[in-house]
């Protein structure tokens, strides 16, 4: 079938041992339907435009287009769907889903919920969610993808494990704002902590997100995430008096404004912004010992690097050159 609209107000099931090919055709189901798909792929465009009725499925569908819900109820309760191309669903229409649905986006996807409650999404290509709603489970399925909210909404997830979001060392999987300096919201159930990722314009609330082991990014303008291991010292050691200079890199650009630095739980001197990604300050007196320094920015981005500074005493400092002396005098007796 060549390229054409279809209109159809009935059950539609594809036999088992038979192709359904709509070629380029746009399917668009106007009236109370079951779909039953006995595996095969819907291979183009389905809209599903049934002014007060309901449109069921009655298994899992795959659809290699896009997927629009623009009036009536599409009930996919119990039932999985992949979606080759963009998600539509209007605020007048009516999305049913249940716990067991799952939505799986094959390609570069946009997705408009309406508002709607999303089932488990998962993604496998780049995609953009263009209003705020609430998505029971999203999940990256492939590694280096990026998740664009759009800014100024709110995206809350229902459900978070940190394997969901772990990207991998040469595909960070990444979250930005579908506007440059201006956040969008992603609220999160509890505290998680995931790695190999990448986040630009994102303001996390209902909990903390820990974006550690120096595997990710901050790309800048980020809340309620604390970064670990992102950020480098140029001098790693001094005295428990404190007073030493350091400076701090960070090629997230995060330092656009001011910032404060704890070195061992304790407030840095001095802190001076040299650059974008460059930030001076002095140490406080401190205990000899190993400790973390700690970056807050202007955003109130949070930036740990665990273990980056060591107090020495006095005498960790003298013992080095004293024993440089005396192996010197030996020498000159001999």
């Amino acid at each position: 079938m060549g390229s054409a609209t279809i209109s159809c107000s009935r059950n539609i099931t594809a036999l088992s041992n038979g192709t359904y090919d709509v070629g380029t055709s746009v399917t668009t189901i106007t009236g109370a339907s079951t779909l039953t798909s006995n595996g095969k792929t819907w291979t183009n465009d389905l809209t599903i435009d049934a002014s007060g009725k309901t449109v069921s499925t009655a298994d899992d569908l795959t659809i290699a287009g896009d997927l629009a819900v623009t009036a009536g109820t599409f009930n996919i309760s119990g039932d999985d769907i992949a979606i080759g191309g963009d998600l539509t669903i209007d605020a007048g229409a009516t999305f049913t889903i249940d716990a067991s649905s799952t939505i799986t986006l094959s390609g570069n996807s946009t997705v408009t919920t309406g508002g709607k409650t999303l089932p488990q999404l998962t993604v496998n290509g780049n995609t953009a969610i263009n209003t705020g709603c609430t998505i029971d489970r999203l999940i990256y399925g492939t590694d280096g993808k990026t998740v664009t909210w759009q800014q100024g909404q709110t995206f809350t997830i229902s459900n978070l494990t940190a394997a969901n979001w772990n990207g991998a060392a040469a595909a960070l999987n990444s979250m930005v704002s579908s506007n440059a300096g201006t956040r969008a919201t992603v609220d999160i159930p509890g505290a998680t902590s995931c790695e190999y990722m990448s986040l630009k314009d994102i303001n996390v609330t209902g909990a903390t997100l820990t974006v550690n082991d120096g595997t990710s990014q901050t790309q800048g303008n980020n809340r309620g995430c604390v970064f670990s291991g992102t950020i480098s010292l140029d001098v790693s050691t001094g005295p428990v008096t404190g007073g030493t200079t350091v400076t701090l890199t960070d090629t997230g650009n995060c330092f656009g404004g001011s910032f404060d630095v704890t070195v061992g739980g304790d407030n840095a001197t001095d802190e001076i912004v040299v650059d974008s990604q460059h930030g001076a300050f002095k140490t406080p007196a401190h205990a000899a010992g190993t400790v973390d320094v700690v970056l807050t920015t202007s955003d109130n981005e949070v930036i740990t690097k665990s273990g980056a500074f060591t107090y020495e005493s006095a005498g960790a400092l003298i013992a080095p050159k004293m024993y440089y002396y005396r192996q010197m005098k030996n020498r000159s007796i001999l």
